[in-house]
């Protein structure tokens, strides 16, 4: 999206409204907090990096067993990164 041609306005109309239907769905402030990407393990593993980035040595994080581990996986090399604690949710 963000072409001159057709099929960009196109899409970018497109995904716009996906994105309006989702926020309405999910109950969001706004459209704009709705974020879409390749796959939820490219997803997991932006946010962890973002996040990771506010992390001071001491702070902790929590994480379930019952995770898969492209959950589990960004956030322990993050925390590893951040010397940050993990710490586990037996479920």
């Amino acid at each position: 999206t963000g072409g001159h041609y057709v099929v960009s306005r196109e899409t970018g109309v497109l995904l716009d409204d996906a994105r309006e239907a989702m926020a309405d769905l999910l109950g969001c402030e706004s459209p704009e907090l709705v974020v879409f990407g390749q796959n939820m393990t490219s997803l997991t593993y932006a946010c962890s990096r973002a996040l990771a980035r506010t992390w001071a040595p001491g702070s902790n994080i929590v994480l379930t067993r019952a995770d898969h581990d492209a959950n589990v996986s960004p956030w322990l090399q993050a925390a590893g990164e951040r010397d940050v604690e993990v710490r586990w949710v037996d479920i």
